[in-house]
């Protein structure tokens, strides 16, 4: 099976920057999920169960697809998990080796990244309001079962994550590979 990084965390904690950074050093296709979210956007509105459904099977027909059907040695997912997402956790084992990655920042920390332009003109949450309301509404602290690792976004530079997440992956990669 491929190998399949999940960065998962609240909004604004930092999941594409670290993702970037760690596809410079693993050859893994990254796939962001906020690229689902905002084709789902062009059909429905954000929030609606259409739009959640839309957003999910494109997700999992992508992921799909480079599990079976390409030459790419692994993939990168950022995700935000809600702790409502076994059947998705279940369909990223069936097709991959699952390396999930929890990443986390104290709430000032997200106040601040949240009020990005960036962020606004990737149309992802980009205010306080909107992170406060998801947070009222869903479990952005759930932890994926069998998390590989736990790191502090605000604590260490996202070279530096990067640098130690593609060390365990490809070290747990060669134990499991046959010798």
């Amino acid at each position: 099976m491929k190998p399949l990084v999940m960065l998962y965390g609240p909004p604004a904690v930092g999941k594409r920057t670290l993702a970037i950074e760690l596809q410079r050093r693993l050859p893994f296709v990254l796939v962001e999920n906020q690229h689902s979210v905002q084709l789902a956007r062009e059909f429905f509105e954000a929030g609606t169960k259409p739009f959640f459904e839309l957003s999910s099977a494109l997700r999992q027909t992508v992921l799909e697809h480079l599990a079976h059907c390409s030459d790419a040695p692994g993939v990168i997912l950022t995700y935000c998990y809600w702790g409502k997402s076994a059947p998705f956790l279940a369909f990223v084992r069936r097709h991959f080796a699952l390396f999930a990655v929890r990443l986390h920042c104290p709430l000032d920390a997200l106040h601040q990244r949240v009020c990005s332009a960036e962020r606004a003109g990737l149309g992802k949450i980009a205010s306080v309001a909107e992170l406060e309301a998801l947070r009222v509404g869903e479990n952005l602290a759930a932890i994926v079962p069998g998390t590989l690792l736990d790191v502090e976004m605000s604590a260490t530079p996202p070279s530096l994550s990067a640098d130690r997440i593609s060390n365990v992956v490809q070290q747990r990669m060669s134990q499991a590979s046959p010798q």
